[in-house]
């Protein structure tokens, strides 16, 4: 009894389509050649597709296959533009394409991680000044005081690194 009703869930879209197309076809029989007289595009212009490709926008030409893509500005200010796509025609070109974009993915990873070690090593030179703030404030004499001058060694030990970072 459980395959009928799957076979019934598959059967029925199926028979629906067709039974919508055929109506469709029948209804339009005598208009058909009348509309896709008028919505023939004249032989001199081109004709284009827009196309969705993950989160942005493809313009295609069909009869030559050039493309290009729908770029915004990073602060909106200024109009979207159609930029054009190149496009890579031998496997020469596109061997030379990957090594230079596994270049380019290897400088990204090690700018993130420089700008991660940087927010860590702030974060951490906050907590650090925030510390010895604390123990200057409890300490009957800071000058003599181990904690102070160790947290104002690593202090200046990091902030030297920061400025390294910059």
């Amino acid at each position: 009894m459980a395959s009928s009703r799957s076979c019934f869930a598959v059967a029925l879209p199926a028979v629906l389509g067709l039974f919508c197309f055929g109506y469709g076809m029948a209804g339009l029989s005598g208009v058909g050649p009348a509309l896709a007289q008028q919505q023939q595009p004249a032989a001199s212009v081109a004709n284009f597709t827009v196309s969705a490709a993950g989160g942005a926008s493809v313009l295609v030409e069909v009869h030559s296959g050039r493309t290009w893509l729908l770029r915004t500005s990073v602060d909106r200010t200024t109009p979207a533009a159609w930029l054009p796509i190149e496009r890579i025609n031998s496997p020469d070109e596109a061997a030379k394409w990957h090594v230079a974009e596994a270049e380019r993915s290897k400088i990204r990873v090690e700018r993130q991680q420089q700008a991660r070690e940087k927010s860590e090593n702030l974060s951490r030179l906050r907590n650090l000044e925030t510390q010895l703030t604390n123990h200057r404030g409890h300490s009957v004499d800071a000058k003599r005081n181990a904690v102070v001058a160790q947290l104002e060694k690593e202090i200046a030990e990091l902030k030297a690194t920061l400025a390294e970072q910059k």
